[in-house]
């Protein structure tokens, strides 16, 4: 029997942007949902338990910090990594991420979509070896 795929929980309000990484971590055999808003999430979070959470740090209905919050602080969510991808984000946003609970952030202007891709893959692979 074959090994279930990983999940992915992608939140992008670029739809553009949201397909493409969707498309991209689907070839690798990972099973992809998108939404759109924060509370969407937190919702997706829970029911489907996905192995790493990939979000926009501006979302409609709650930001990243917001979501950190919900996340790191429900025993059922706590342990997903969560990366974040910013247009716009300065040191200090970074640093706010990484203290919340955040395991990466990357941004746009400097990260390129192998780079993320390469770091899905990477944690996703320790954590299955886990």
């Amino acid at each position: 029997m074959l090994d279930e795929p990983q999940k992915i929980l992608i939140a992008e309000p670029d739809i553009a942007l949201s397909n493409i990484y969707k498309e991209k971590l689907s070839s690798l055999g990972y099973e992809v949902i998108s939404v759109y808003d924060g509370e969407e999430v937190i919702n997706k979070a829970e029911m489907m338990q996905p192995d790493l959470i990939l979000i926009n740090a501006v979302l409609p209905k709650k930001n990243c910090y917001q979501i950190l919050e919900d996340l790191k602080n429900k025993d059922s969510t706590k342990k997903i990594p969560i990366f974040i991808t910013s247009d716009n984000a300065d040191e200090e946003d970074i640093r706010k991420a990484l203290k919340m609970g955040a395991s990466l952030f990357f941004s746009k202007d400097k990260a390129r979509l192998i780079d993320v891709v390469k770091n899905v893959e990477e944690v996703l692979r320790i954590m299955r070896q886990q």
